[in-house]
């Protein structure tokens, strides 16, 4: 086996085992993607129970996104700025306040009902947020999957002048110095 200006010699078994392995398929277990497609079919109330991240059916996130708005629209816009300009200030400052609804209340004269109600606001919105990426990545990792269907898997590797073995994948990360 020739690796840029070395040669590598490979025991019988060796190669027997790449061979082998360079004839091994990605297969896609299609019953797991039609369950999806059904889950996503399903209303809320059906899956809202279900916890299969990063797949997260449609229904759930219709829920959070009637959820957040309908939780936006009964606080008034100036408290909620207010409440985050004053929040963005304790972290860039990197305070920390043992009480934060009792804070928030005293120095912004805003109710304390008002503030742990946009405090669910942004904790639904951030939930939301997390779960529409990762909903993206398991869409993603799918349109891959059903693209690649059937192509041979090989493990593509180069080897340095102690023939240890580094993978490609590793040589085109963001942490490699050279790309």
């Amino acid at each position: 086996m020739k690796n840029g200006i070395s040669t590598i010699d490979l025991s019988e078994e060796t190669k027997d085992i790449l061979q082998i392995s360079q004839k091994k398929k990605l297969r896609i277990n299609y019953e797991a993607v039609k369950l999806f497609e059904e889950l996503d079919k399903m209303e809320y109330g059906e899956v809202k129970d279900l916890d299969c991240l990063p797949f997260t059916p449609i229904g759930v996130l219709d829920y959070f996104e009637k959820s957040i708005r309908s939780k936006k629209s009964k606080i008034n816009p100036a408290h909620l700025e207010k409440i985050s300009k004053e929040y963005h200030n304790l972290k860039k400052e990197q305070r920390f306040e043992k009480n934060i609804h009792k804070y928030f209340s005293e120095k912004l004269e805003v109710p304390i009902t008002t503030i742990k109600e946009c405090d669910e606001y942004y904790n639904e919105c951030k939930e939301f947020k997390k779960r529409l990426t990762l909903r993206r990545v398991h869409n993603t990792y799918l349109e891959f999957a059903k693209i690649f269907d059937g192509f041979p898997i090989y493990f593509i590797e180069s080897f340095d002048y102690r023939l240890r073995m580094y993978p490609y994948s590793f040589m085109f990360g963001r942490t490699y110095p050279e790309f």
